[in-house]
């Protein structure tokens, strides 16, 4: 729950999830029944990201695509200006 601090914050009565566990103050009830207190390893986050890491992909690989077509458009311009200068 530390690691994402900086999105979102998770509040339970107004007090936020790490100060309920710091103080002990969060109990769950399991299946029998019995109380327990909710400690940081019972708490876990998934983040639903994927649109932002696929975005992310997805321009490195454009800013790829298109480093690599220039590069091999000018190589394809130097062997052409290379041929005709050798049969000059």
């Amino acid at each position: 729950a530390e690691e994402t601090g900086n999105n979102f914050a998770i509040t339970i009565g107004g007090k936020l999830l790490q100060k309920h566990l710091a103080e002990g103050t969060l109990f769950g009830v399991d299946p029998n029944g019995g109380q327990y207190r909710v400690v940081s390893r019972d708490v876990g986050v998934r983040l639903n990201n994927w649109d932002r890491v696929r975005a992310s992909a997805l321009t490195a690989a454009a800013v790829s695509s298109f480093g690599f077509g220039v590069s091999l458009a000018l190589l394809i311009v130097g062997a052409i200006q290379w041929g005709r200068e050798k049969k000059a």
